[in-house]
Parts: structure tokens; C-alpha cells; sequence
């Protein structure tokens, strides 16, 4: 969970500073979100039938992120709710990260309020982080 929300992060982070610095690319940098804002809503309808709630949280986290929406707060389940009341709260925090360095604090706060309710890891991998480039 943690290496996938980091990951989100940083997709973001690049994304932002990369329709900053070239704008002409903004147009289908908001089409890639777009695209993949629907893909995540079709995949928290699956999840919300499931008893495993560490992908479902994730979805929620990506969809807030993608959408830049932290008003409409998710309800998941007892355990996970007045955190994440709390959570989106600061999660807006994420546009004033700077660096990676910015990024990872942002991940393991949000691990520090979730790791002890997570029972399961993740199902799917959303992210990928080559190891290395290839020519």
C-alpha cells in the first residue's frame, strides 16, 4: 500500500511540474487523468462489493487525487471513516510538495493513521516504477 500511494504521489507531482514547464502538454496530461479518473471509478464499483478494503481505500485516495476533489469524502468502512474525515483534511497539502522528499512524509502520514487497521495488502498494483530504462 505504501509503495503504491508513494508512486501515486510522485506520478502527480511529475505530472504537475511537467504541465508547468511545458503547457503545451497539458491538454493530454488531462486527458491521461481523465482516462484514468473513469478507470479508477469503475474499479471502486468492484471494490465496494469486496470484504478487503486496502485496494478500496487506495481507489478512493487515487480518485481525490486525480479529481483534485477532497470535499466529497468517502465512507468505507467504521474503522477507516473518522480517519479518513481527518485524512482529507490534509491531503490538499499534497500541491505545496516540492520533491520526492515532500511526497514520502505525505505517504507515511497517511500510513501512520491507516497501517494498523489495514489487515491485507493490496490485490493489484496500480504503479509501476521501472528499475531501469531501457534504449
Amino acid at each position: 500500500f505504501y509503495q503504491q500511494l508513494f508512486k501515486l504521489l510522485e506520478d502527480m507531482r511529475v505530472l504537475n511540474s511537467i504541465k508547468v514547464e511545458r503547457p503545451s502538454t497539458a491538454k493530454l496530461i488531462d486527458l491521461r487523468l481523465d482516462t484514468r479518473v473513469s478507470y479508477t471509478e469503475s474499479q471502486i464499483k468492484v471494490y465496494r462489493t469486496k470484504t478487503q478494503y486496502t485496494d478500496l481505500l487506495f481507489l478512493y485516495l487515487e480518485h481525490a487525487f486525480l479529481s483534485q476533489d477532497f470535499f466529497d469524502i468517502p465512507s468505507i468502512h467504521s474503522d477507516l471513516d473518522d480517519i479518513l474525515v481527518n485524512m482529507f483534511l490534509y491531503l490538499p497539502n499534497f500541491f505545496q510538495n516540492q520533491n520526492s522528499e515532500d511526497n514520502m512524509y505525505l505517504a507515511q502520514r497517511i500510513m501512520y493513521q491507516v497501517d494498523d487497521i489495514l489487515k491485507e495488502d493490496m490485490l493489484n498494483e496500480y504503479y509501476y516504477l521501472p528499475k531501469t530504462l531501457y534504449n
